[in-house]
C-alpha cells in the first residue's frame, strides 16, 4: 500500500504545480513523439527483415557505363544471359522488364502496371503463389502459352476473390491470357503497385542483344558466398565480355548490391542523420527536464527539511520524489505516443517508393520500447535532482530555502553542466539546420531548364497488339494533341518519351561534323528524348540558338515507346 500512497501524493503535488508539470510533460512528449516515429521508420527500412526467405542472399545486378555519364544502367539481355550461364556464385538469377497492360472484359477497362519476368523469378525470391502456380520454362519461350499471374489485389477487386480464378481467361491489350496463379497479399515486386506478371519469353535474337539495356536482374547468392566474392565473379565475366564484344561492351562494368541496399539507396543516410537529430532532441529535452526538476528540488528544500524534522526518512522522501518523476514520465510518454502517430505519417515520406516489401508500423513492441525509454530517461535524469534536494541538513534547508545565493556548490555545478550540455546539443542542431537550409536554398536556385508552373502531365500507353507500327501510333498521338489544343485554357501540349526526373530518357551516340569519329569506348553519348513539335513550348524551355521543331521536321523513323509522357500547359 506504500506505493499507492506515494502515487496519490505525487499526483496531488504535480496538480498543485500545474505550470511546472505541464512544461515537463510537454518537453518529454515532443521528444518522445519524434524519437518513436523516427525509430519506427528506421527500424522498418534499415533493419527489419524483408519478407522473403533468406532475404540476405538476394542481390540486384546493374551494369555501369561511367564513360557515357551513367553510374549505373539496366543490363542488356545478352549480358544477363552470359552472367546466368557463366557465374558460379548464384543459385538462381532472374530478369524483369517493366510494361503495362489494358485489362478489359472484367468490369471497367483499366491500365495495370505490370512486369514481364523470366519463369524463375518467383523461385529466386522463394515466394509461391497463394493460388495456382508460377510460370514454367516452356511458357517462357517465344510462342509459349499466353499466361499471367495476377496480384492479390486484382483477384479481390476485379474478380471478387473467386476460388475458381485459376484457369480463367482475361483480355490484356486485346489478347486472351490464362490466369495460372495469384500472388500473396502485399506482394508487388519489384515496384509498388505492380499488378500483373507475364513471361518475358526472350527470343534468340534478344538473348544475343548487348546494345539495348532494358532489364532488371535479381539473383540469389549460394549459401556461404559473400557479396565480395560474387562481385569478383561478375567482374571477371564483364572483363571477358569487354574483350569478346568491344563494339558494345567496351568499358561496360558490373555493379552488385544487396536487395535491401538497392531498395533503400540514399535514404539510409537521410534516416541515420534523422536518427542522430532525434537523439540530440531527446538529450536536450532530458537535460531541460533535469534542470526543471533540479530547480524545483532546490525550491522544496524547506519542505524536505520540515518533513525530515518531523521524522520522515530520507529513503522514503527519495522514493516519493522518484514517484513524482515516474508520474511525469508516464504522462509525458503517453502524450508522446499520441504525437508519434501524427509524426509517423509525416516521416513516412522518407520510405523509398519502391520499398514495397517494408511497411513500418507503430506496433506493440515499438510502443513498449518507447514507453520504457521515456520512463528510464525521466527516472535517470530525475534521480540526481531528487538526491540533491535531500543532501543538505535540516538547519541548512530551513535557513537557505528559496534563496538562490545559498544553493550548494555541487548543485550549481550540476545545473551549469546541464546548461552547457543543452547549449552544445542545440548548437549542433542549429549548425545542421543551417547547412540543410543552405543546401535547400541552393537547390531552389538551380534552373532545371523548364518551367513547371501550370504544367499538367499524364501517361498514355498504347496496346501493342492494336497499335502496331509507327503510322498507327503517330495517328493516335496527333489525334490526342489536336483535341487537347482545342480545350479551353490550354496554351501548348506535346508528347515526350520521358518527362523530366522520371527516367534518364535513354541515350544515343552522336558524331560531330568536322571532328574524327571517337574510338570504341570513348563515343560521344547524350541523353535523348523523343518529343512532338510543341513539347518544348509546353514545358517553357528556353531557346538559346537556332529554332524550335515544326511539323515539317517530323519523321516516321522513330516512335514513342510504352512509357510515353504527355504534358500540356494551361
Amino acid at each position: 500500500m506504500m506505493w499507492i500512497n506515494d502515487l496519490r501524493y505525487a499526483v496531488r503535488a504535480l496538480l498543485k504545480y500545474r505550470t511546472f508539470s505541464a512544461m515537463c510533460i510537454l518537453t518529454l512528449a515532443l521528444a518522445m513523439g519524434a524519437n518513436t516515429a523516427v525509430l519506427s521508420i528506421s527500424r522498418g527500412v534499415l533493419w527489419d527483415p524483408l519478407p522473403y526467405p533468406n532475404a540476405n542472399q538476394l542481390t540486384v545486378i546493374w551494369e555501369t557505363a561511367p564513360h557515357l555519364g551513367f553510374p549505373v544502367i539496366t543490363p542488356a539481355m545478352g549480358d544477363y544471359a552470359d552472367w546466368k550461364a557463366q557465374s558460379k556464385s548464384f543459385q538462381g538469377m532472374a530478369a524483369l522488364s517493366k510494361r503495362s497492360y489494358n485489362l478489359t472484359g472484367a468490369g471497367d477497362p483499366e491500365r495495370l502496371p505490370a512486369h514481364q519476368v523470366t519463369h524463375d523469378l518467383f523461385s529466386v525470391l522463394q515466394v509461391t503463389p497463394s493460388l495456382g502456380r508460377g510460370f514454367t520454362e516452356a511458357e517462357d519461350r517465344p510462342g509459349g502459352n499466353s499466361v499471367v499471374v495476377i496480384s492479390n489485389g486484382v483477384w479481390r477487386e476485379r474478380f471478387g476473390a473467386a476460388g475458381d480464378i485459376v484457369g480463367r481467361k482475361i483480355m490484356l491489350d486485346g489478347a486472351p491470357y490464362t490466369i495460372v496463379g495469384v500472388m500473396p497479399a502485399g506482394f508487388d515486386f519489384p515496384e509498388k503497385g505492380t499488378q500483373i506478371w507475364t513471361p518475358l519469353a526472350p527470343t534468340l535474337e534478344g538473348l544475343s542483344n548487348r546494345g539495348q539495356h532494358v532489364l532488371q536482374v535479381i539473383a540469389r547468392l549460394k549459401p556461404n558466398v559473400t557479396l565480395a566474392a560474387a562481385r569478383a565473379d561478375l567482374d571477371a565475366i564483364a572483363r571477358r565480355l569487354q574483350q569478346e564484344y568491344p563494339q558494345t561492351n567496351a568499358n561496360i562494368g558490373v555493379q552488385l548490391d544487396s536487395l535491401r541496399d538497392n531498395l533503400v539507396g540514399d535514404t539510409r543516410r537521410a534516416l541515420l542523420l534523422l536518427m542522430a537529430i532525434a537523439g540530440c532532441v531527446l538529450l536536450i529535452a532530458s537535460a531541460n527536464l533535469a534542470n526543471l526538476m533540479l530547480a524545483r528540488a532546490v525550491s522544496r528544500r524547506k519542505e524536505m527539511g520540515v518533513r525530515i524534522a518531523l521524522g520522515a526518512g530520507r529513503v522514503g522522501l527519495l522514493r516519493q520524489l522518484l514517484t513524482e518523476s515516474a508520474v511525469l514520465a508516464a504522462a509525458g510518454t503517453a502524450l508522446g505516443l499520441l504525437i508519434s502517430q501524427w509524426s509517423f505519417e509525416f516521416f513516412s515520406i522518407l520510405i523509398p517508393e519502391n520499398l514495397t516489401a517494408v511497411r513500418p508500423v507503430l506496433d506493440a513492441r515499438m510502443l513498449a520500447f518507447a514507453f520504457a525509454l521515456g520512463i528510464v530517461t525521466t527516472m535517470l535524469f530525475g534521480s540526481v535532482p531528487a538526491w540533491q534536494g535531500l543532501r543538505c541538513g535540516i538547519a541548512e534547508a530551513m535557513r537557505h530555502s528559496g534563496d538562490r545565493a545559498g544553493e550548494m556548490r555541487s548543485t550549481n555545478r550540476i545545473r551549469s553542466s546541464l546548461v552547457v550540455a543543452q547549449t552544445a546539443f542545440t548548437f549542433v542542431l542549429l549548425i545542421a539546420g543551417g547547412l540543410m537550409l543552405r543546401t535547400f536554398a541552393g537547390l531552389r536556385a538551380i534552373d532545371p531548364g523548364f518551367n513547371g508552373e501550370n504544367v499538367l502531365t499524364l501517361r498514355t500507353a498504347l496496346p501493342r497488339t492494336r497499335y502496331r507500327g509507327v503510322p498507327a501510333r503517330s495517328a493516335f498521338y496527333s489525334s490526342v494533341l489536336d483535341r487537347v489544343h482545342a480545350m479551353p485554357g490550354v496554351v501548348d501540349a506535346g508528347y515526350t518519351s520521358w518527362i523530366p526526373y522520371r527516367n534518364w530518357g535513354g541515350s544515343a551516340e552522336f558524331v560531330i561534323e568536322g571532328r574524327p569519329v571517337p574510338a570504341h569506348g570513348r563515343e560521344n553519348d547524350g541523353n535523348i528524348r523523343l518529343v512532338t513539335p510543341r513539347y518544348i513550348q509546353a514545358m517553357g524551355m528556353k531557346l538559346l540558338k537556332g529554332r524550335l521543331f515544326t511539323d515539317a521536321d517530323r519523321s516516321d523513323s522513330g516512335q514513342l515507346h510504352d512509357h510515353d509522357g504527355f504534358v500540356f500547359n494551361r
